[in-house]
């Protein structure tokens, strides 16, 4: 019999085996390869929640601490007061009218103070000023000159005044002479709570603040109709605990909350609670568990669909793949390929071709738009120049009509001027320029500013020959140096100048020319806020075209440009040996 079950179990498990197909055990796999990753992201997910819990605790235990420091800083500074006020003159003489003087004059610098009074070694209260009528002051003072019969300081419990809520705080203080004096104080809830509220709590801490009776005196963020309630059971019952600690409880929305508390003390006698709303606290937590969870359900998908697929792959012939390839580009999928990668059989090597083959399509047809792109660009920098170019004639003619000079000499003078602009801007355009040199560069962006005024401009440097692309590139960039010159720098006013300088260096396999262009004596000088099209232009075609550098300081005296362009070895033996100034 036992043999049978063996054999009966065998042919079973056969059978099972038989009958998954290959896709139902890829399947299988996968959902076993799944688990561990489950496992991990399931303890990932328990130990976030009891990390931020346990912040969250921590905050609030470091919140009650903070609260409660606040609050004896602020019976501290109370103590103080009541002793300034004891020792004052008028307090200590029982001088009725000099004190009310003072004390109106403390609660105009104290505002938060509801109620000031003070009363001689009887009880009898002789300087008074607050909102609380004079008929209800013994309620209010009677109480706590009782209690500091047997103590130098007191703190009562609730009180609603006119004023509002308040706290009733008084001090036996022995004066000079040896007469006792009680100085009371009623200090406003309002204020009390926003100077702990205002201490550096997070956005969404609720904060409460109850008497020795379990009465609340502040609550924060504000609760209509609360201050003045006792405290909920919970509360009440960590009020009488004796310890500090944490604890759950719900808040005034119902809410649970992460709980920091203190219970009275001796030198304190509130009970304080600092709460921040569970959901607040875990929000981003389970912000993560439900990414967690998507991206598991997600990854999971794609795991059973990547199976699928390559059960689907190792089925069907490969060769479906490429008749499905071929026909998706021929509808216009561009991106698709065959993903061939057994290079060594000949279905691999065919797919591997043919992807090789949409590849270079693909390449050619991104150069055709890249090309098409730079068309773009170069219609752009033409608008550029054409407005530049008119910017020039503007000036040419404003510079040349505002001369004082007759008309028709003036006519003369702006024609003669046009066509020396007209023939820097052949040049400019040119591309051939083999045979140029730096001084010709220089003086081709020259010639439409030289006849403005003798002197504005100067240039110097030796007379050294450029390939066609670093001429035309140095030109262009001249002439918009000149433009801008023209439009905003030191050639828009008569008394500016603009210098250049050139010079070349030897390098071990090439010259280097150094080109320095400085304006003087112009209009201050402000860095633009944003780059314009002129000075990218400068930098694509000096860097960019020819391997150069540019550098330009926004000095306030004079705008700086600094040009490093490279010259081919050997330059120099084509070099006219002198120095040529412009």
């Amino acid at each position: 019999m036992d043999q049978g079950r063996c054999r009966f179990g065998g042919e079973g498990s056969s059978r099972l085996n038989a009958g998954l197909s290959l896709s139902h055990r890829l399947f299988l796999l996968t959902g076993v390869a799944l688990l561990p990753a489950i496992l991990i992201v399931t303890s990932t997910e328990v130990s976030s929640r009891r990390i931020r819990e346990a912040e969250a605790q921590g905050y609030v235990a470091r919140m009650s601490d903070l609260a409660a420091s606040e609050i004896e800083r602020a019976l501290t500074s109370a103590a103080t007061l009541m002793i300034a006020v004891a020792a004052a003159p008028p307090v200590t003489r029982r001088d009725s009218e000099g004190c009310e003087t003072y004390v109106q004059e403390v609660n105009r610098q104290l505002p938060q103070l509801n109620d000031i009074i003070v009363a001689d070694e009887e009880g009898t209260i002789f300087c008074h000023m607050g909102a609380t009528p004079k008929g209800a002051l013994p309620a209010v003072a009677d109480p706590l000159m009782a209690e500091l019969s047997g103590s130098r300081f007191a703190i009562g419990t609730y009180q609603d005044t006119p004023a509002g809520p308040s706290l009733p705080i008084g001090m036996a203080v022995r004066t000079e002479g040896g007469e006792e004096r009680f100085v009371l104080l009623g200090i406003s809830l309002t204020a009390l709570e926003e100077v702990i509220y205002d201490s550096g709590f997070e956005v969404g801490t609720e904060m409460t603040i109850a008497d020795r009776n379990g009465t609340i005196l502040a609550h924060r963020p504000f609760v209509s109709n609360i201050v003045g309630e006792k405290l909920s059971e919970g509360a009440a019952a960590l009020a009488v605990s004796g310890t500090r600690g944490t604890a759950s409880l719900p808040g005034s929305d119902g809410r649970e909350l992460f709980v920091g508390y203190q219970p009275p003390v001796e030198r304190r006698p509130f009970f304080i609670s600092v709460g921040l709303p569970k959901h607040q606290v875990m929000t981003p937590v389970n912000a993560a568990t439900r990414r967690s969870a998507s991206l598991a359900l997600a990854g999971g998908a794609i795991a059973f669909l990547m199976a699928w697929m390559f059960g689907r792959v190792f089925v069907r012939r490969p060769v479906q793949n490429l008749v499905r390839t071929i026909k998706r580009w021929q509808s216009g999928n561009k991106n698709v390929r065959t993903g061939a990668l057994e290079r060594t059989s000949e279905l691999g090597l065919i797919g591997a071709a043919l992807d090789h083959l949409l590849d270079e399509l693909q390449e050619r047809e991104e150069a055709q738009r890249q090309a098409e792109g730079q068309r773009d660009v170069l219609a752009r920098e033409l608008e550029h120049r054409v407005k530049n170019l008119l910017s020039v004639v503007q000036a040419i003619a404003r510079r040349t009509f505002s001369d004082g000079i007759e008309l028709p000499e003036a006519r003369r003078t702006f024609q003669d001027r046009l066509n020396v602009l007209a023939k820097a801007q052949a040049v400019l355009t040119s591309k051939q320029r083999s045979g140029a040199t730096i001084a010709e560069a220089v003086r081709s962006a020259y010639e439409p500013f030289a006849g403005l005024d003798a002197g504005q401009i100067t240039a110097s440097g030796p007379d050294t020959p450029l390939g066609p692309e670093a001429n035309l590139a140095l030109s262009m960039a001249l002439h918009e140096l000149f433009t801008n010159a023209m439009k905003y720098g030191a050639l828009s006013v008569a008394d500016g100048r603009v210098s250049i300088e050139w010079a070349v260096q030897d390098a071990k396999s090439s010259e280097c020319l150094h080109l320095r262009w400085s304006e003087y004596d112009g209009p201050s000088v402000v860095s633009p806020e944003r780059v314009g099209f002129g000075t990218v232009m400068i930098k694509q075609m000096l860097e960019t075209e020819t391997g150069g550098k540019v550098n330009i300081e926004y000095d306030p005296s004079g705008l700086v440009c600094e040009i490093q362009l490279p010259v081919k070895k050997g330059a120099q033996r084509d070099r006219i040996e002198r120095e040529v100034s412009i």
